[in-house]
């Protein structure tokens, strides 16, 4: 029986086109440029294939020279194509950083994250400078961006960048920066292809990479140059990639920076071609951005007189609830005012201003504000863990200013009683806190925090074991995420005894996965799966410790909620081998912190989530 086409067509790339002798390129194109939509034709590799309505054909080759042995395609040939597009080497510089921005994309995670430092990433730049009219750097005050011109500044990320340029350069019979070589600086067969650097920063994020950059792409480099046949090239290259300060001989490797994971905002401002807008002089005020709705709005940090620029409390619009704090960031230029928050900003205008600060929301930017008291009336108050309950597990005291408002809506919050109606999940409302310093909550800062707590209380210990990873990046340095977030009390249905998630090529289906049961819950609760994420190890630890202390206080003895004894969640984090780390069995003898590769299969090893508002 004949089946309904997948698509509409696509497009056919044939590369390598004019490798093969002239005929037998001419019997290629002419035979496809007969074919009309519902006939069949033959492609090379693919075979014989039925032809869609946006069938496109698209071949490249390289033109022929003292380095690729090629015939000169017949002018019949080209005339078929129509006029050919020549496509470089993507360029690497200030104005047009390709190759780097490249690399920062194959980095990103799967949120759209970069967890690898800030240090080992950005470009070289002038610490804390500027250049007023003549080119004269001042210190202190920031402004647009001054980058150095030594090779050998910046991280590794940008360095490997401008070695590769040079590696196209070079082969491309371009001066580049060895030009006292002369014709010496010609490599001859050796050219890396960037999909090769990108893959290998990709398998990095994917394999759960925690260590220095520059060792890695150390390593990678030297087992790559090994393999190179020619070894005049070899070491050409090699000259090109010490320059820029690779393959360094080092005593030992490279410490494991710390970090905190980048935005995609905070990503893409690393870039060169992105501009810090300054002013010339002392005392001028310097043009900023912000993206509000997608779009990129500049503004002055500047206030009304008598204002400031900094935290401010936003007077709720008729209708509303709560008055919230937000940040003052500065004026537009038609004299509106850009403030934002955690997850959100918006241009307001200016509506009163009487002991502290009164600030009314445009009507259709004005969002619904829950009080701790409603989502309490909604959710429970046994499943609501806010400022009491934090101040209780920590032991330190919480300032209303550094609470953040509730981002979720009613709705967001009635949707708990639906899932639990339909699929048996409880749910609850978490707030996440910065350590009493302001610096991010480690799970290491939890352990000890946490553990002073149970042994107040006598609720045995916190965690079984940190040996086999007291020293990891996802213990020591990973934050629990501040603010608000609804979190699951255990593991969704349907979760446990599957793989983690499918890859192609894999002896299992993805019908076998957790990914799998995640979509058909999403499904089910009517939430898209995008809202939906596991929780880090130490976040989902440090609610669960929220929650039993809590209903310790409050209940007593007899009455004390333990989450995921009997079970446990699998999350995303991974760890340096590529395994993926998983926590539960918190029972009082401590909670158990592990890991798995992705295949494994486990009768309690399920998933549990936090979600987005919707």
């Amino acid at each position: 029986m004949d089946k309904e086409p997948l698509h509409q067509g696509g497009v056919a790339f044939d590369d390598e086109f004019n490798n093969r002798p002239r005929d037998i390129q001419m019997e290629i194109v002419k035979s496809i440029s007969n074919v009309r939509p519902g006939k069949k034709t033959r492609l090379p590799i693919i075979g014989e294939t039925d032809v869609q309505p946006n069938f496109i054909f698209v071949a490249a080759g390289n033109p022929p020279s003292d380095r690729y042995d090629r015939e000169p395609t017949d002018p019949a040939v080209e005339r078929e194509f129509g006029t050919p597009i020549t496509v470089d080497y993507p360029e690497q510089s200030l104005s047009n950083p390709e190759i780097y921005e490249g690399m920062l994309a194959s980095l990103m995670d799967k949120n759209n994250r970069i967890r690898f430092s800030k240090q080992e990433l950005e470009p070289p730049i002038q610490k804390d400078a500027l250049v007023n009219e003549t080119g004269k750097i001042v210190p202190g005050r920031r402004k647009e961006r001054v980058f150095l011109s030594d090779p050998k500044a910046g991280g590794i990320v940008w360095r490997f960048a401008e070695a590769m340029n040079q590696l196209y350069q070079s082969y491309s019979h371009k001066e580049t920066v060895l030009k006292d070589k002369g014709e010496a600086q010609y490599l001859s067969r050796f050219v890396m292809d960037p999909g090769i650097i990108f893959g290998w920063l990709r398998n990095a994020v994917e394999e759960g990479y925690q260590g220095s950059l520059e060792t890695y792409l150390n390593k990678k480099l030297e087992a790559k140059l090994k393999a190179v046949s020619s070894k005049e090239d070899a070491a050409l290259a090699r000259e090109f990639f010490q320059h820029y300060g690779l393959l360094a001989k080092k005593k030992k490797e490279e410490p494991i920076p710390t970090f905190t994971p980048l935005t995609p905002e905070e990503i893409g401002l690393l870039s060169p071609r992105v501009k810090y807008l300054a002013s010339k002089e002392a005392g001028e005020v310097t043009t900023a951005t912000a993206i509000i709705e997608g779009k990129i709005v500049r503004y002055k940090p500047v206030s009304p007189e008598g204002l400031s620029i900094g935290e401010i409390r936003v007077k709720p619009a008729k209708g509303k609830t709560k008055e919230t704090l937000w940040q003052l960031l500065g004026t537009t230029e038609d004299g509106n005012l850009v403030i934002k928050r955690t997850d959100a900003a918006a241009i307001v205008e200016l509506v009163e201003k009487e002991g502290f600060l009164k600030w009314e929301l445009k009507e259709e930017d004005q969002e619904e504000v829950v009080s701790f008291e409603r989502a309490a009336e909604l959710l429970g108050p046994e499943n609501v863990h806010g400022k009491k309950d934090v101040e209780y597990l920590f032991g330190f005291t919480l300032e209303d200013k550094d609470i953040p408002p509730i981002p979720y809506s009613e709705a967001d919050l009635q949707k708990s009683k639906e899932i639990k109606e339909k699929t048996g999940v409880e749910e609850m409302l978490v707030l996440f806190v910065k350590d009493k310093d302001g610096t991010p909550l480690t799970g290491e800062k939890l352990n000890a925090l946490v553990q002073k707590k149970y042994d107040e209380l006598g609720l045995g210990k916190f965690l079984v074991s940190i040996d086999w990873y007291k020293n990891k990046d996802f213990y020591k340095t990973l934050d629990l995420q501040y603010g608000w977030r609804i979190i699951t009390k255990g593991c969704i249905p349907n979760s446990k005894n599957r793989s983690h998630h499918y890859k192609d090529g894999d002896n299992w289906k993805h019908e076998d996965t957790q990914e799998y049961a995640i979509e058909r819950y999403a499904e089910k609760v009517g939430i898209p799966r995008g809202k939906l994420h596991r929780p880090e190890p130490f976040q989902m630890l440090a609610a669960v410790a929220l929650h039993l202390t809590a209903t310790k206080r409050d209940k007593g003895e007899d009455k004390i909620e333990r989450l995921l004894v009997d079970e446990y969640h699998w999350s995303d984090t991974s760890f340096s081998d590529g395994d993926l780390v998983y926590v539960g069995d918190a029972d009082s003898d401590g909670a158990n912190v592990d890991r798995y590769s992705r295949d494994g299969r486990f009768v309690d090893i399920g998933v549990c989530f936090s979600r987005d508002s919707s």
